[in-house]
């Protein structure tokens, strides 16, 4: 009887380690739409079932409906959209919340299609798994809180954001800490609220052009080193419960004429590497009473 038991035990252990190989199967698929609308058709004639895919390319137009198809790929990992033709990403596609209606929470890498122009508002907030996505070259539009706490989000594969962009809207990359620098260029003329609270980046001093900053926009920012320059005529709208620039790493910081007055407390409090503070005449540096 003791050696039926122990049988049966093996027995069991080898059928267990046999589902673990197969639940890791890869299962790689290219689709090439001839219709828009019909992707999750095509995926089926490649492998059914399609919530068994992890690698999934896809090219040829693309509309909400096949976008819509893409979130129920509970096993996807990577995703290659490059060749796909489509402007629009839909709101919270790939969001981890809790209120999303998105299944693919295993994705790992997303290339986009090189048509994009618009990244839906929340389109990936809160994915955990997240560690890659491109970005194309012809993006005019992110979405409020569209990044954020990407906790595991590293690259977007681009050196300045897409000089398309003029607005960074509210927490857009807020709470991405492990994501690469990169540039923002001359042309954006915005950043929203808490765009990058407790981001890991910066790589290069604000653009000339920007003439709007919201509250707690780099509020804990990697900014390790920067020399801020603020153009003439922006507004700063820090308070004191989210100071704009607080706790951030920056080195100094150019405040233009146009700022009549600039409480402490509002912008740079707790900038323990800030060295320099330059003013012109007639602005005054108060602090909180």
């Amino acid at each position: 009887m003791r050696k039926l038991r122990m049988l049966l035990t093996l027995l069991l252990v080898s059928v267990c380690s046999w589902q673990g190989v197969w639940a890791q199967e890869e299962v790689v698929v290219s689709v090439s739409l001839a219709q828009a609308g019909e992707l999750g058709i095509e995926i089926l004639k490649k492998h059914d079932p399609i919530t068994a895919v992890t690698d999934l390319t896809v090219t040829g137009t693309m509309n909400d409906e096949d976008w819509a198809t893409l979130k129920d790929l509970t096993a996807i990992k990577y995703l290659d959209l490059s060749g796909a033709i489509s402007e629009s990403m839909p709101d919270k596609l790939f969001s981890g919340s809790s209120a999303s209606a998105s299944y693919a929470l295993n994705l790992v890498s997303v290339k986009l299609p090189q048509s994009l122009k618009k990244i839906g508002a929340y389109a990936f907030s809160q994915h955990k798994k997240l560690t890659d996505v491109y970005i194309p070259s012809n993006l005019e539009e992110l979405g409020d809180w569209a990044f954020t706490h990407c906790d595991n989000l590293e690259d977007l594969h681009i050196e300045n954001l897409p000089n398309g962009i003029k607005v960074i809207p509210t927490g857009c990359f807020s709470y991405c800490k492990k994501l690469k620098p990169f540039n923002i260029p001359e042309g954006v003329t915005s950043i929203g609220y808490y765009a990058f609270e407790d981001c890991s980046l910066f790589k290069s001093s604000l653009p000339t052009t920007l003439n709007n900053i919201g509250d707690g926009a780099f509020h804990n920012a990697g900014m390790d080193g920067i020399d801020v320059v603020l153009s003439e005529g922006v507004v700063m709208r820090g308070s004191s419960a989210n100071p704009v620039f607080g706790s951030s790493k920056i080195k100094s910081i150019s405040f233009p004429t146009t700022i009549s007055n600039i409480r402490n407390c509002d912008l740079i409090p707790k900038c323990n590497s800030l060295t320099d503070i330059y003013l012109k005449s007639p602005t005054v540096l108060a602090n909180p009473s």
